[in-house]
Order: structure tokens, then sequence, then C-alpha cells
């Protein structure tokens, strides 16, 4: 299993590394959920008073707080499907066709 977020980072490290951006790390500010719903509740309602509409939003906290993970056990089991490359070697040929098209453009 591969937690969702891991596919992402990946890009944006490659990205970073192609724009000769050295990111340093930052420090994650972690706030529980109930804590974000009661933030996004605020900005929705200032949102509404003010007659904007909200980017910082309940159910945005709520797709960045669930947990989803990329599994191909049942692929495996149902369809006896058997990948010809791992996960790493998928993405990094997945990064070279997309910089290919993005030096193209």
């Amino acid at each position: 299993p591969l937690p969702f977020w891991d596919i992402p980072r990946f890009f944006w490290s490659h990205l970073d590394q192609l724009t000769g951006h050295k990111k340093m790390e930052r420090r994650r500010i972690v706030l529980s959920r109930s804590v974000g719903m009661v933030l996004a509740w605020c900005s929705e309602w200032y949102c509404w008073l003010v007659g904007k509409e909200p980017t910082f939003t309940r159910f945005r906290i709520t797709f960045s707080c669930v947990n989803r993970w990329h599994n191909i056990d049942k692929a495996r089991l149902l369809l006896g499907y058997e990948p010809t490359v791992g996960m790493k070697e998928g993405l990094e040929r997945m990064w070279e066709v997309s910089y290919n098209e993005i030096l193209c453009v």
C-alpha cells in the first residue's frame, strides 16, 4: 500500500528540481480535524458576510483528512494482474514522459 500524498510529493520534488528551486523543508503545522472544521466554518461565515467565495471550507478540511491508499491487491486477486514495473519505476517513467512534453511546449 502507498499513501496518497506520496505520489504528488514525488512530482512536486521533481518539479522543484526542474525549475532549479531548492525548496527548504518547511515545518509542518498539524491541526486536528475538529480545529480545522471550526476555522473553516469561521472562514465560510466571514466570506458569506462580505459576499466572497470561501477558499478554506469544511469540504476541503474533510477531503484533506480522509485516509487514501493505493493498493493493487484486489486487481491481483480478481484479475490475476501483475504489474510489469514497480511503483517507483513507473512514477519515474511517467515523469520522463511528462518532462519531455514540458520541454516540447
